[in-house]
């Protein structure tokens, strides 16, 4: 017995429908553009000058400084290469270069033959064509449900990384006041899972974000790594929230010095900004 075109159109229109719902892998986050994203590649790299001549200390110094940074930016390009096929472009930090130092050690000059220096260095780049597939760079994407509140009104934030990923969740106030909403007292989470969508505030909370004055732009920020985040010196406040006694630039550098790189593999890092207008009516 053949169908009717009607019943036809129903059926094929509810297969289409199941298949959507069903597909393995579909992401929440899929569609999701952060405000600002930075991608980059932390590091730990040796420079070793050798002791020739009449060179002193410092230009000895000088040059194992140039070396490390040197082998930095080839060591990160090469594993960028190797992981992105080449759909990436490596960008310069605000003071116009390729190299970021996030920490430095002086070893001086051993063995009376040469200068070594061990640098923990940052590579920033911006990755063409971004996708939630798990063999691409680390992605945790931020959202809310809208992007305009009116006082009274309750904020969800929502996370999700195409890849297994540690992470901190800041809040940065209309007025500047810098939060970290996760990991908190109660709800010590850092480590989450790729494909699931984590919400904040959520159960274990003691918090909720209602909009509330001063009205302006908030920003909410995720910084994500392959390996944990260490605790950074923050002021314990109420609801098991910590406080940041300073500016969003020493957090940046802050979070990113905790990242544990040794002499291995480059770990990757995502930073991604969802912005909001908290506005009275």
């Amino acid at each position: 017995m053949k169908l009717s075109l009607l019943p036809k159109a129903r059926y094929f229109l509810t297969v289409i429908l199941l298949l959507f719902f069903i597909i393995p892998g579909t992401s929440h986050a899929a569609g999701v553009l952060p405000d600002v994203e930075t991608r980059s590649i932390i590091q730990s790299v040796d420079g070793y000058a050798k002791v020739v001549g009449d060179k002193k200390p410092k230009q000895l110094r000088h040059g194992a400084l140039s070396i490390a940074k040197r082998k930095a930016l080839e060591s990160a390009r090469k594993y960028l290469e190797s992981g992105t096929k080449g759909k990436y472009e490596i960008v310069k930090n605000r003071h116009g270069k390729f190299i970021t130092v996030l920490d430095k050690k002086d070893f001086g000059i051993e063995n009376s033959s040469r200068y070594h220096v061990r640098l923990k260095t940052e590579v920033r780049y911006r990755q063409k064509n971004s996708t939630m597939e798990e063999a691409a760079p680390l992605t945790v994407k931020i959202w809310t449900d809208k992007k305009k509140y009116k006082e009274g009104e309750q904020i969800n934030i929502y996370i999700e990384g195409n890849r297994d990923f540690y992470a901190k969740i800041v809040k940065m106030g209309a007025s500047g006041d810098i939060v970290q909403l996760l990991p908190n007292n109660y709800r010590q989470i850092s480590l989450f899972k790729k494909g699931e969508t984590y919400r904040i505030p959520d159960e274990g909370d003691r918090f909720d974000l209602k909009v509330f004055p001063p009205f302006g732009t908030e920003r909410f920020i995720v910084y994500a790594s392959e390996l944990p985040l260490s605790r950074i010196n923050m002021k314990t406040i109420a609801k098991g929230l910590y406080r940041y006694r300073g500016t969003k630039r020493s957090l940046d550098r802050s979070v990113r010095s905790t990242v544990p790189v040794g002499k291995g593999r480059p770990v990757e890092f995502y930073e991604a900004v969802r912005t909001i207008l908290k506005a009275p009516h």
